[in-house]
Order: structure tokens, then C-alpha cells, then sequence
């Protein structure tokens, strides 16, 4: 993601890359530091904004929608090596193992502010129980339903410009040509550097969070840095390594693609794990995992790691 910053920011105002991407990682840690959890979910959230441009442009597009429904439904694939790692991807960004971490915390802090001032202590309610449910439920559900429109519209493009294989942002950002003309890939880049801002400090407090829950260290966005300066440290630090990784003049495309493969890779142990702890008595209590979830969760672990299992052997 920081990679994809420094190249859509030198082609948009020129000059190099690696200052402007400096200059944004200063503007993320200082907003990751100094602002609340609340205020930081506000400013992320208006980013997703320029998700929706991708469903937009869709309409714009002469699509057999009939077939494309056919077609998300029905597998077709010629089981080439290219294909196994692209489905591996599709399924690794989906079910990233960032998120396992992430969104417990995020629902925690979330859930802390608003018991904050009148609680000593955050008792989760059945109602609270709800409130986190819809809140993951509806934030997967427009994450895959944007995913599907960014898939039409890439599927469109390729054959109304006899693309294959996607190389770089220009070649991207011809998707949104029919609905932005020539400004498309000005909108492009601002919704590369928009899902980077909202991106960069989740994975980054991932991070953050793994470390500073393994080693028992004060944790969370709604402390100070005083007050947790190891949960901070850790995020600063892979700030700083994500950014000298940029001075290696990486493909951005490849790198995102080849990430997304390395979380499908490492997500089937976490999800035994999760699966064990979900189901044991004595940490849930009668929140004990129910049949239909162990199902799902058994049915996304076997599709993950034979997803995993085919890209290692192909």
C-alpha cells in the first residue's frame, strides 16, 4: 500500500515518490498518535467514499448482468497456475489475518468509548452482542459486494480494451474511463492514496495490537502515547520498515497480489486456533460457539488451505 502511494503521488505532482510517501507516513503516524479512536474512525470512514466509484462506473458499462451473475456463481476456471493464485488472493484479501485482530480490538475500543465516563468496567450486554454482529456482518457484506463490482468492471474493461493481465495503475484505471473520461486516472490515483489512508494505520495497528497483547503492554488508539508507548513504538517501527521497503522500486501490483497470497498461506492455523478458543467452555462461557458457526468456520477453513495447498503445488 505504501509502495502504491509513492507511485500514483509522482505521477499525479511529480518529484519523488519516496518524499511524498515520507511526507504521508509522517501525516498517518501523527493522526494514528494524537487523535481518539473516534475521530480516526471518522476520517476513515469518509475515505471508503471512493470505493463506491467503481459500482458506479458499472452502469456506464454495456454488462450482460444476467451473465455476470451466472458467472459469480459457476466455477469456470482453466486451473492454470495464474488463475490458482489469483482465487488464492480473492480469498486471502477477503479473509485477511490482520482482521482477526483488528476488528476484535476495533469493536473493543469502539464498544470502551461509549462505557467510557460511566462503567469502571465494559460489560458486554446481549444488545452489545447484537450492535458488534451487525456492525461486522454489514462492514463484510459492502466489502464483497464492492469486490464484485470491481471484478465486472475489470472483466469489462479487458475485453473492451484486450487487456489480459493488468500491469500497471494506468492499465487499472481504465475502468473508470466510461463514467470519469480523462480524469479517471486522477480519480484512480486519489482512490489508491484514499484505501491506502484507511489501510496503512489498520495494518499498521494490527501490529501494533499482536505485539503489545503477546508481551502484555497497554494497548489501544483511545490511550495517549504516554500511555501505551509500546503499542505505539511497534506501529512507528513498521511504519518506518514499510517505507524503506518502497526504496526497492517494487511492482505495486505484484506486491498487493503476492501479500493477499501470503494471508491465505498463514490464515488456516489462525483460524483453528479461533476455532478452539471459540469453543472452549471456560473462556466463553455460554457464548460458547454455536453449530452454525463451527460449521462456517470449518467450511472456510477447508477452502482456505486447500485454496493454500493448490498454490504450493502449482
Amino acid at each position: 500500500d505504501l509502495t502504491a502511494v509513492g507511485v500514483v503521488m509522482e505521477d499525479l505532482l511529480g518529484g519523488s515518490g519516496v518524499w511524498w510517501l515520507s511526507l504521508i507516513v509522517v501525516v498517518i503516524l501523527i493522526s494514528t498518535i494524537k487523535l481518539s479512536y473516534q475521530k480516526f474512525a471518522r476520517l476513515l470512514k469518509w475515505l471508503t467514499i471512493s470505493l463506491f466509484c467503481y459500482v458506479l462506473t458499472v452502469f456506464f458499462l454495456q454488462v450482460d448482468w444476467l451473465a455476470a451473475l451466472r458467472a459469480s456463481i459457476t466455477i469456470s476456471l482453466d486451473w492454470s497456475p495464474t488463475s490458482i493464485m489469483l482465487i488464492t488472493a480473492i480469498l486471502g484479501t477477503t479473509i485477511s489475518p490482520y482482521l482477526f485482530f483488528w476488528q476484535a480490538n476495533e469493536e473493543v475500543e469502539e464498544r470502551d468509548h461509549v462505557s467510557a465516563g460511566r462503567l469502571k468496567k465494559f460489560i458486554v450486554t446481549k444488545h452489545e452482542l447484537k450492535l458488534l454482529k451487525a456492525d461486522v456482518f454489514t462492514g463484510m457484506l459492502f466489502s464483497n459486494i464492492v469486490m464484485w463490482f470491481i471484478i465486472v468492471g475489470a472483466s469489462q474493461m479487458s475485453a473492451t480494451y484486450g487487456i489480459g493481465e493488468i500491469t500497471n495503475f494506468s492499465q487499472a484505471a481504465l475502468v473508470l474511463r466510461p463514467l470519469l473520461g480523462t480524469v479517471a486516472y486522477t480519480a484512480f490515483a486519489l482512490g489508491i492514496i484514499g484505501t491506502a489512508l484507511l489501510a496503512i494505520p489498520v495494518l499498521a495497528g494490527s501490529v501494533g495490537y499482536i505485539v503489545a497483547e503477546t508481551l502484555g503492554w497497554n494497548e489501544g488508539m483511545n490511550n495517549t502515547y504516554t500511555q501505551a508507548r509500546g503499542y505505539y513504538g511497534v506501529i512507528i517501527v513498521a511504519m518506518v520498515i514499510g517505507t524503506a521497503l518502497t526504496l526497492l522500486q517494487l511492482d505495486p501490483v505484484k506486491l498487493l497480489i503476492y501479500a493477499a497470497v501470503l494471508y491465505t498461506l498463514i490464515t488456516p492455523p489462525l483460524i483453528i486456533i479461533i476455532l478452539h478458543i471459540a469453543n472452549d467452555r471456560k473462556l466463553m462461557g455460554v457464548h460458547k460457539n454455536s453449530w452454525i458457526s463451527n460449521t462456517l468456520g470449518i467450511i472456510t477453513l477447508v477452502v482456505m488451505a486447500t485454496a493454500a495447498i493448490m498454490y504450493l503445488f502449482t
